[in-house]
């Protein structure tokens, strides 16, 4: 694959240079970019972002679809749980392979050709269902498996890719845009996916994402990311091993970052709460009834994505851009978590849950957005692969180890909204955590920027 697709492997990252059209249309080289003046001016990111938006659309039909034939009652809990673990895990295997590649290959090429690859692999589901109308889970697994390993390599060359298109005083929105849009086909493609499944049958969910991820290799080929320059041949020549070790020495001896590195890691304590979405659809608000329980999953997921939609863009409003902003805005985002998740165990009705998840979301997509910003405002871009790696890897074992959790304490007998409460204290937990780092972590951050700039 590396010789056929991808040619030879290039080491260090281009800095950024914007089209000289674009230079001309930005005006003040000192003021920030808006999100909107952003994806007007700037034609490669906005080709990016447009991958996105198809990718993640699509995703949402497949997934509605596949957790609508998990069952969550009567001490299956687990089914569902293992289902969500194995989206998680190849993140973890493949975290240092990925960020080598995304360091060294082509990142535009590396995305096109996992968008071909997952495409063919979502083309698979519908032999999910057995002959006799049975589900086949040991193929679900498979499938999810390998589309989430492809999907490993896809994310780090995307999230290293953007400050090769984006100039600094546009990360933070285009940070915000990559959130908002994740938390907007969240909303559209489960809500609409719901509807797909029940109305016009899984089948129909798994063609949508296939073409999805086949239009988002289109866009991405449109954004023409830059290709990565030669590094010193001492660089060049180095084994891959002592190149992996050069990521994690550089975190070891940026602490940090790496403490910035983590915070996505506290986000993902709470990563149990999807397992108690299908729970509530199924048993709190709609008692097993199949068709219902579709549509009121993709409503539950619709109010995940708009939280986190209107989140970052509320925190930048009131805290702003900078290092310390950013921190700031981190210290309120745990615990309106915390609280949304509070008020989602104890709520009465569908519509009243919707709400608090929105809640709950606007802090963890703060999380998200600004731990991403700040690693990009202080990590060197040429070894930005490797870390965002890292990053996944700690976030996707925290995600594995919490719904794993929360699906066994199903399966114990733990009703669905006691075990919401369980998943608002993990909130809580990771909130001291961070405030009893913030104001050192703050004041470093804030130094390594400014030797950067």
């Amino acid at each position: 694959m590396r010789g056929v697709a991808f040619g030879p492997a290039p080491r260090a990252v281009l800095s950024y240079s914007a089209p000289r059209a674009d230079r001309r249309k930005w005006g003040p080289v000192n003021e920030p970019l808006g999100p909107i003046e952003l994806l007007r001016t700037n034609r490669r990111f906005r080709a990016l972002w447009l991958s996105q938006v198809v990718s993640e659309l699509g995703d949402w039909f497949q997934i509605v679809a596949l957790l609508t034939l998990l069952p969550t009652g009567g001490g299956t809990a687990h089914v569902v749980g293992g289902y969500l673990v194995l989206r998680l895990l190849p993140m973890v295997i493949w975290a240092p392979l990925s960020g080598l590649v995304a360091d060294r290959l082509h990142r535009g090429r590396v995305m096109i050709a996992c968008d071909v690859l997952r495409a063919a692999i979502v083309l698979c589901y519908p032999f999910v269902i057995r002959a006799d109308g049975s589900v086949n889970v040991p193929l679900i697994y498979a499938l999810s498996f390998a589309q989430e390993s492809v999907t490993a390599f896809f994310e780090p060359a995307r999230g290293a890719a953007v400050p090769q298109l984006v100039p600094t005083r546009g990360l933070l929105s285009a940070n915000a845009l990559g959130g908002a849009t994740w938390s907007a086909m969240v909303a559209l493609g489960a809500f609409f996916g719901g509807i797909a499944t029940t109305h016009l049958g899984r089948n129909t969910a798994y063609v949508i994402d296939a073409f999805s991820f086949l239009l988002s290799a289109a866009f991405v080929l449109a954004a023409r990311v830059p290709a990565l320059e030669e590094a010193p041949p001492q660089q060049h020549d180095a084994p891959k091993v002592s190149a992996i070790r050069e990521g994690v020495s550089w975190l070891r001896d940026h602490p940090a970052q790496a403490v910035a590195a983590t915070l996505k890691g506290g986000w993902g304590l709470v990563g149990g709460i999807v397992v108690l979405f299908t729970a509530f659809a199924d048993q709190v608000f709609t008692r097993n009834d199949a068709a219902a329980a579709a549509t009121a999953l993709g409503v539950l997921y619709a109010g995940r994505g708009a939280g986190a939609l209107i989140g970052p863009f509320i925190a930048r409003r009131f805290t702003g851009e900078t290092v310390a902003g950013l921190v700031r805005a981190l210290a309120f985002s745990f615990p309106v978590a915390a609280l949304g998740y509070a008020a989602y165990a104890a709520s009465p009705t569908l519509a009243i849950a919707t709400f608090a998840i929105v809640i709950a979301h606007c802090g963890g997509s703060t999380v998200w957005v600004h731990s991403t910003q700040l690693l990009q405002l202080t990590v060197p871009n040429r070894l930005l692969g490797r870390v965002v790696a890292v990053e996944w890897a700690i976030l996707t074992m925290a995600m594995a180890l919490s719904t794993l959790g929360v699906a066994a304490v199903l399966d114990a007998g733990l009703s669905p909204r006691k075990a919401a409460l369980c998943v608002a204290a993990a909130a809580l937990l990771s909130a001291a955590a961070w405030a009893s780092v913030m104001r050192w972590v703050r004041v470093r951050l804030e130094a390594e920027y400014d030797s950067l700039r």
